[in-house]
């Protein structure tokens, strides 16, 4: 059964171990998607070939190719390919969209039970739990209550509109719901397990990251506050120290610098509040 107003859209760059799981997994829903675009960003090998031929043996699945630097960019290159995807389609003919990363495997009643989670109107974003393989065992991955990952969010058109879509920088995932906090729509986190077969930051250094992490946290609004007891928390995880002090040395210097801020004065202190609010609660 296909579910008419829930377009999906996947960016993928040089997915070939990954992509065709993937797409079988969406193949299997018990609730099919009414469209699905696979945005092909300039990759090199044989995941052009592979979304190729389910675009061409199933007519609700489209290929489009997105010409882009021949690199990854963490947060950035992937928004950029899922905007392209969005562009070639009418946004107002759905009531649902995803954005969903290519190296994902989902169980057979994912989107059924994501699309259920809407039934509270106040719902504007949902998504599952992402597990990945460590120690020889697949494990989830800890997450803020209110926190769907980037690698498999769904949002309700209205919401989705309302603040403006994903911006392509870094930190996208976590800035999209604090605009929709901002605007009175709330998270729901399903209990369903979605397989992520490779670490969201495994193609990057993670000091140079951690880096950019932090200029990235000042220009998302984030106040010193979190910063600092988010640096405390890294340096307890590898490498060690060095983490923490990358992370807070980037943010104070976007701080310095006064580096722009990729929202307004009114989001940044709604923002701020809401992180001290989770800090009273020593989350």
């Amino acid at each position: 059964m296909k579910f008419r107003s829930h377009l999906i859209i996947i960016p993928f760059y040089n997915e070939e171990n990954y992509l065709e799981k993937c797409l079988n997994s969406i193949l299997n829903q018990s609730l099919l998607p009414s469209n699905l675009i696979l945005v092909d960003d300039n990759s090199s090998d044989n995941s052009t070939e592979i979304a190729k031929k389910f675009a061409k043996d199933y007519e609700w699945i489209k290929y489009y190719r997105n010409s882009s630097a021949d690199k990854k960019e963490q947060g950035v290159k992937v928004i950029k390919a899922f905007n392209f995807g969005l562009e070639q389609v009418e946004l107002a003919d759905y009531i649902f969209i995803s954005k969903l990363d290519a190296d994902l495997e989902f169980p057979k009643n994912y989107f059924e039970t994501v699309i259920t989670a809407f039934d509270n109107p106040r719902v504007g974003l949902a998504g599952g739990i992402i597990e990945e393989f460590k120690n020889n065992s697949w494990v989830a991955i800890p997450q803020a209550s209110y926190h769907i990952r980037g690698a498999l969010k769904t949002y309700r058109v209205k919401c989705f509109k309302e603040i403006g879509g994903f911006m392509p920088v870094l930190g996208w995932d976590g800035l999209d719901e604090m605009k929709s906090f901002y605007y009175g729509w709330e998270s729901k986190i399903i209990e369903e397990k979605v397989k992520h077969f490779r670490a969201a930051d495994s193609d990057h250094n993670k000091l140079g990251l951690s880096y950019r992490r932090g200029i990235a946290k000042y220009q998302n609004g984030s106040g010193f506050l979190q910063i600092f007891f988010r640096s405390i928390k890294s340096l307890l995880k590898k490498p060690y120290i060095l983490l923490g002090i990358s992370f807070f040395f980037g943010y104070m210097f976007a701080f310095i610098s006064r580096k722009p801020r990729n929202v307004s004065k009114d989001m940044s202190s709604f923002i701020q509040k809401f992180q001290r609010s989770r800090l009273k609660l020593f989350k």
